[in-house]
């Protein structure tokens, strides 16, 4: 089911995780990028028709679930796109394989790292290489990034040394 419908993305998520799909999809709005965000209530049996129109349309996918990358829903659209031959991008965010404890749903999905936290300028520095495909933080890519952001009140002169972070 297409909840929402854009260009650029496709979001595949079903059930708490449709709103923190929603955003991250607000968050790559405010980027540029249109986002379409799938229900992906065919988790199993797969709805390959829909998973097949999906690849057909889309350079970058991501996928979001709070069960486990290891055989996950995630896990299984990788499958697909392998088994089919498609080449795109496809980010599975998902639990990794360990031991979570009982506890607060929100503070288990940041603990996880499937939460959706957008900070403004922040966000759209790390969502913008993503989107193109360059790694920001795998090894043997890059060797260390960073973000500055903020303002300050107009004033005549400045306290901030602009010059100096420029050239970090």
């Amino acid at each position: 089911e297409v909840l929402q419908q854009g260009e650029d993305i496709a979001i595949l998520a079903f059930g708490p995780q449709l709103g923190t799909a929603t955003e991250v999809a607000k968050s790559l709005g405010t980027a540029g990028k249109q986002v379409s965000i799938i229900n992906a209530r065919f988790i199993k049996p797969m709805d390959e028709t829909m998973l097949h129109h999906i690849f057909q349309t889309y350079e970058h996918i991501i996928t979001i679930e709070e069960g486990s990358r290891a055989g996950g829903f995630g896990s299984g659209v990788l499958e697909f796109m392998s088994a089919h031959n498609y080449k795109q991008a496809v980010h599975v965010f998902a639990i990794g394989d360990v031991f979570i404890e009982q506890g607060d749903n929100e503070l288990l999905r940041k603990e996880a790292g499937i939460d959706a936290e957008v900070v403004p300028g922040v966000t759209s520095a790390i969502s913008a290489p993503c989107y193109a495909g360059i790694p920001i933080t795998q090894r043997g890519y890059t060797v260390s990034m960073a973000i500055v952001t903020g303002h300050e009140a107009e004033k005549e002169t400045s306290e901030i040394n602009w010059q100096a972070l420029a050239g970090i």
